[in-house]
């Protein structure tokens, strides 16, 4: 069991003593996740001594044995597989709740709230409302669509800049489609991470934009909208994190359009994204005025 937690711990995991080993799932945070949340499960079995361990906001899905696994008798292989096949289906099904309690409550609070047309948010980045609204709390809202237009979730952005989307939500796959529904204009379909970077590519360009939220979401969305639009020019409009150890915004964006065959663009350098490009030709314009 210690070098179960030892896994645990060196992917991250927040434990309280020990691992349990009761073949239940148990949830914990995990570093880098946002304080109070618990994203990470594992479920540790006694006999054979062998479980499961992973993150669902980031998709990490592991296995573990003690030893090798070689040493398992075929009895206690196939009650493994077994038991592993009850706990993903279990964690299905606890996602899916989770998912759908977080849709209700997604749905009520767009159908409540008033127009958005000022943040401060917004006015800082120089991009205007497309369709957002406005939380009771005062943050922006945009709602997260799948690609058959269901509404699973809402991105709630602060005056500095905060993003959340609301906890136990779906994120995967989702985007919001700047103008309200992509298919109506046809033409050119953009992807990018961040509304402020899909409203600046809407308003220089004209055309549709799918915002992804994230770098990491970027290959889910791409694929949801080939399979929607098998014939449509797709174009990825990655962020050009240079500034990091690893350049996630430009691996993410590559792999992304090489999986449905898309054009690729990054801002020239030292823009990171489209929205500060954009900022800055704006501040040369008024500049030169």
């Amino acid at each position: 069991m210690p070098n179960f937690a030892h896994t645990l711990r060196a992917a991250g995991f927040v434990l309280k003593g020990e691992p349990v080993a009761d073949g239940r799932i148990h949830r914990c945070h995990v570093k880098g996740d946002r304080a109070g949340t618990r994203n990470g499960w594992y479920v540790l079995f006694p006999d054979p001594l062998a479980g499961a361990f992973g993150h669902w906001k980031s998709g990490l899905s592991e296995k573990w044995c003690a030893g090798s696994g070689a040493n398992f008798t075929p009895a206690q292989r196939k009650a493994f597989a077994v038991q592993i096949a009850a706990d993903k289906a279990a964690r299905e099904a606890e996602e899916a709740a989770r998912h759908a309690r977080a849709q209700g409550e997604a749905v009520r609070l767009w159908q409540a709230a008033p127009p958005l047309f000022c943040h401060a948010h917004l006015r800082r980045k120089g991009v205007k409302s497309y369709g957002l609204r406005r939380a009771p709390d005062g943050r922006a809202m945009m709602p997260l669509y799948d690609a058959s237009g269901a509404l699973w979730n809402l991105e709630r952005v602060a005056d500095d800049g905060t993003k959340r989307t609301l906890p136990g939500g779906r994120v995967t796959g989702l985007y919001f489609p700047i103008p309200g529904v992509l298919g109506r204009e046809g033409g050119a379909l953009l992807i990018c991470e961040g509304y402020s970077t899909g409203a600046s590519l809407r308003a220089s360009t004209g055309h549709c934009v799918a915002v992804a939220r994230n770098a990491g979401n970027l290959l889910p969305v791409a694929l949801a909208l080939r399979a929607k639009y098998p014939a449509r020019p797709i174009t990825l409009c990655g962020d050009d994190d240079r500034h990091l150890e690893r350049n996630i915004g430009r691996v993410k964006a590559a792999e992304a359009a090489a999986a449905i065959g898309a054009a690729l663009c990054f801002p020239p350098a030292p823009y990171n994204d489209f929205n500060d490009w954009a900022l800055a030709l704006a501040k040369d314009g008024r500049a030169a005025a």
